[in-house]
């Protein structure tokens, strides 16, 4: 597990699911991240990491909406801290984190 300092983590709060400006700050987070060239070789230089309440409807929404902005950053779901109305539902969304190249820990 690895640990960040508190001046590395930001939180974003947005609206609702799919949000374009979700998608929006992400991308200028890795905008910001990338330029200042920080992230040593074979290292992601941002990473997103996802927790909620529906697995299957706002965390899978969200996971995709950063894949699609910032495709280069790891995304990660944190299994542990997600949650859907049945647990047959959280795993199938939680199965289809992996074809969107989100890695489920």
């Amino acid at each position: 597990q690895e640990h960040y300092a508190p001046e590395q983590i930001l939180t974003v709060k947005k609206p609702t699911f799919g949000s374009l400006d979700f998608g929006n700050t992400l991308k200028a987070i890795w905008e910001e991240v990338t330029a200042a060239g920080e992230a040593a070789e074979g290292e992601y230089p941002m990473e997103v990491d996802f927790t909620g309440f529906c697995t299957g409807i706002c965390v899978l929404s969200n996971v995709v909406m950063a894949k699609a902005f910032v495709p280069e950053a790891r995304v990660c779901v944190i299994e542990k801290a997600c949650a859907c109305v049945t647990p047959q539902t959280h795993q199938t969304a939680i199965a289809a984190m992996g074809p969107i190249q989100a890695d489920v820990i």
